[in-house]
């Protein structure tokens, strides 16, 4: 999040925001897990779902 440069000032920040957003749900969905004590497996899916999520919007915003 702080070590890119984009070209493009506004794409940058767009993807910058994103990335923030993402880790910070990140964070909150793995604590939530942790507290919760939920299989492993699920949390391997939610995961690997909201990393997809946040691949396909950073690719749609780089993009555009």
């Amino acid at each position: 999040m702080f070590g890119v440069d984009f070209k493009q000032k506004r794409q940058g920040i767009m993807l910058k925001t994103l990335a923030g957003g993402w880790l910070f749900c990140e964070l909150v969905m793995n604590m939530l897990f942790l507290g919760f004590a939920t299989s492993v497996t699920i949390v391997f899916i939610a995961n690997g779902l909201s990393l997809l999520l946040f691949l396909l919007l950073a690719n749609l915003i780089y993009k555009t």
